[in-house]
Order: C-alpha cells, then structure tokens, then sequence
C-alpha cells in the first residue's frame, strides 16, 4: 500500500489530482460506437481502454476507479472486462482503486440489483 500511496502522489504533483471513474454501464456508451461490438461487455472495454487511452497520454489524471457493480451486472464477461480494465489502467502507469462496496447510492445501487 505504501508503493501505491507514493505512486498515487507522485503522479498527482505531475498530473493533478484527477481520478477518473469508469463506473462504464453499457447504456453510458453511444449507439453509434456501441452498435460496433458483437456484445455489451466488448463495448465497454472499448470505450474504457479509449479513456485510459487519452487520459494517460494527455496526463490529465493520476487514477482511475472501477466500480465493479456495473461489471457484475454483466455477469461473467463482465467479470472479465473488470479484471482487463485494471489490467489497462496499470499499463498505463495510473493508479487502479477498485470500488467495491456494496449498500452504495443511486445508479450504482440499482447497478447491484
């Protein structure tokens, strides 16, 4: 944890202290883009690896969380688009916070359902 807080600030002075939330529900997705993909969890990663993409080499940010209700929604493909959006944020060079909580608030909640 120690390494990660030192990364997570360091990156901050470099970067600011934006974190970007990848809270990604298929319908956040525009038809357009998402109509291009055989499933909703393809399309997700996608547009996740899109935003990772741009924040890392705009450095406009130094984490990103994933909230891991939307990617469970999805079921098991789900599950695996969560673990290669981490994947992505770690190649990158940004800090990976993992929400996962549960009795959250809002969309999130209903994401849970």
């Amino acid at each position: 944890m120690k390494h990660q807080m030192q990364t997570l600030q360091a990156l901050a002075v470099e970067r600011g202290p934006l974190c970007v939330g990848l809270d990604t529900d298929p319908s956040y997705i525009p038809e357009n883009i998402r109509s291009s993909y055989s499933d909703a969890a393809e399309a997700v990663l996608a547009y996740n690896k899109a935003i990772i993409d741009r924040v890392s080499s705009q450095k406009t940010a130094s984490c990103c969380k994933v909230q891991i209700a939307y990617y469970e929604a999805m079921g098991l493909r789900g599950m695996q688009v969560y673990a290669q959006t981490l994947q992505a944020v770690r190649k990158a060079g940004l800090v990976c916070i993992s929400d996962i909580k549960r009795g959250d608030i809002g969309a999130t909640s209903d994401a849970y359902a």
